[in-house]
């Protein structure tokens, strides 16, 4: 049987979640029916394991400016010497370029994805992502927002493929002695309990709104709060500046995104999402994987994954709303929240959100996409 040959387009392999569905993606692919390259343009191999997988080649192809083709030229020269069936795209500007090779090489089949559900565009962005779409042979949401969000965008509701997120519940699931460890060297205090946010410190995100709700509950009193994600520069002084004006440095925290996620689940009692827009959250995901409570705003596909008996559901941005929420877990029993974390995972598992699950769908999209090519 003849290997397909895949083309794998995203910005980085840094932390976050469309990487992280690569990552799964690529590790569960079998390496005997496919050869996988992969081209990313900004610095970052928190997926460093992808580097050493047999069968995968990856090409970081340093971008000087958001007008800099590189990465574009790099995709013609493997297309050509490699003889490519797919680009896959992960991320927008990943998609540009999926469409650009589309129009020199039509018999190549190019795969767009939508991880968000709807939001503003650049002037921008309204030119591109439109022509992205429309070039792909076929795009996958991974949200039913995210399908919701293409239907705007003009896109034929034949070329959208609904493929949800994978979650790897082995790598959530750390040893009794990891977490001694983990917890004896950890720089926060032992004896309080943890509200826990994971991804980017960046507006999307809304830190600040987080912080200043926590600022004004009863949280603060038995809660710290847990920030695990890297620093958009700008925003992320704005945040520390906010925790030194009000004194919260021995309340919150914050790390930078590392491969020991499993355990900063691990110590928390609520996962927190605030965003002002996302397709299908890992994060949400990852908690409830974990037997975590979620505390989420109404963005993406959230309310189909949590419902009231283990989660609150807010409006976006409502500051007085999470107040309330805060207030309201503050009154909780350790007890409480984690009998509300089982019921969670109960429901993780009959939405049956496994990597395998998620690469399946995929390697059926493949094989459907290509059967014209034989």
């Amino acid at each position: 049987m003849q290997k397909i040959k895949l083309l794998f387009l995203i910005d980085s392999l840094n932390a976050g979640g469309a990487q992280q569905q690569l990552f799964e993606l690529v590790k569960g692919l079998d390496k005997l029916r496919y050869d996988i390259t992969i081209i990313s343009w900004y610095p970052g191999n928190f997926y460093e394991e992808l580097c050493v997988i047999t069968g995968v080649e990856w090409w970081e192809v340093k971008r000087k400016s958001r007008y800099d083709f590189s990465p574009l030229i790099k995709a013609f020269k493997i297309i050509r010497s490699q003889k490519i069936n797919i680009i896959h795209a992960y991320l927008d500007s990943a998609c540009f370029y999926g469409a650009v090779c589309k129009l020199f090489f039509r018999r190549i089949i190019f795969i767009a994805t939508e991880r968000s559900s709807f939001k503003n565009l650049t002037r921008l962005q309204k030119i591109h992502k439109p022509v992205s779409h429309f070039l792909a042979d076929m795009t996958i949401a991974n949200s039913y927002a995210g399908a919701k969000y293409l239907a705007q965008l003009g896109v034929n509701e034949r070329k959208i493929k609904i493929i949800r997120n994978g979650i790897d519940t082995g790598r959530l699931n750390p040893s009794h002695d990891q977490m001694e460890d983990f917890r004896k060297n950890a720089s926060f205090p032992h004896n309080k309990r943890i509200i826990l946010m994971v991804g980017r410190i960046t507006r999307l995100k809304n830190q600040l709104l987080v912080l200043d709700a926590y600022t004004n509950s009863s949280a603060k009193d038995n809660f710290i709060l847990l920030f695990v994600g890297n620093s958009d520069t700008e925003y992320g002084v704005i945040i520390n500046n906010f925790i030194g004006k009000n004194d919260l440095s021995k309340n919150v925290y914050i790390l930078n995104a590392s491969n020991s996620i499993s355990l900063y689940y691990s110590v928390s009692e609520v996962v927190l999402l605030f965003s002002d827009f996302e397709g299908s959250p890992n994060v949400v995901l990852e908690a409830m994987a974990t037997s975590r409570p979620v505390i989420s705003s109404d963005v993406g596909d959230v309310k189909y994954f949590v419902d009231d008996s283990f989660g609150w559901i807010l409006p976006v941005r409502d500051h007085n709303a999470l107040i309330e929420t805060f207030n309201l877990i503050a009154c909780m029993s350790t007890k409480e929240l984690m009998d509300r974390g089982a019921l969670a995972y109960q429901k993780f598992e009959r939405l049956q959100l496994s990597t395998s699950t998620m690469v399946s769908h995929h390697v059926n999209l493949y094989s459907e996409l290509t059967s014209a090519l034989v």
